[in-house]
């Protein structure tokens, strides 16, 4: 599975496992309802200034979206069934975002 894939699978069980619409949370994050939808289908890469949105909404560290541990009713993270490249990338990613709260670096989208 394509990491664009697993993040829309994670951006879709967060949502739903809070029982907000596609077109609600968009609206909260000022984007499309049909871009949303993109992020979630893996048709479409969301950026880092929108997952930085999204996990502020759901207060939610952005390191913690990246570790993709199996919870219940989340069977996303079956990491047994993914190839080492994607847990080096997610690790990667993991380390990346740990350091960057560590630093309490502010995104800001660029104009």
């Amino acid at each position: 599975m394509e990491i664009v894939n697993l993040i829309g699978s994670r951006l879709k069980i967060i949502r739903l496992n809070s029982g907000i619409k596609q077109k609600d949370l968009a609206e909260k994050l000022s984007i499309k309802a049909s871009a949303l939808s993109m992020y979630e289908q893996g048709k479409r890469e969301p950026s880092i200034v929108f997952l930085k949105s999204f996990c502020d909404f759901f207060n939610i560290p952005m390191s913690q979206f990246f570790i993709f541990i199996e919870n219940k009713g989340d069977n996303l993270n079956k990491l047994e069934d993914q190839d080492n490249e994607i847990r080096s990338v997610l690790s990667g990613l993991n380390s990346l975002l740990a350091h960057l709260e560590k630093a309490n670096l502010q995104i800001q989208p660029t104009e």
